[in-house]
């Protein structure tokens, strides 16, 4: 592989990481979400990933697996700033609303 081929990976990777923050940012506020579960299936498939790239010799699979891990670490990158939110719903407890005025004096 060429130096150009490698640096466009990493862009890639760059890329797909920032993509998957925002799609990890997004989610972790909703309701409907576990972020838990997000940060689970990132790990579950970026090291899926990772065992299968022992088997890629052909560029462009090189360049989704840099798509995909890219993607998975960015949102466990992203949820890493939710842990508080994993452990609360884990615990089974609802998450506290930011606009609760009921023990104001």
């Amino acid at each position: 592989m060429e130096d150009m081929d490698i640096a466009l990976l990493f862009t890639i990777l760059g890329a797909s990481n920032t993509v998957g923050r925002l799609i990890a940012g997004a989610l972790g506020g909703k309701k409907f979400v576990d972020p838990l579960i997000i940060n689970n299936a990132a790990l579950l498939v970026a090291g899926v990933a990772t065992i299968l790239v022992v088997h890629t010799s052909i560029y462009w699979l090189l360049a989704l697996y840099s798509a995909v891990f890219g993607l998975c670490i960015g949102e466990y990158t992203c949820t890493i700033s939710h842990r508080s939110l994993c452990v609360i719903v884990g615990f089974g407890q609802s998450l506290p609303s930011p606009f609760n005025q009921g023990n104001v004096v």
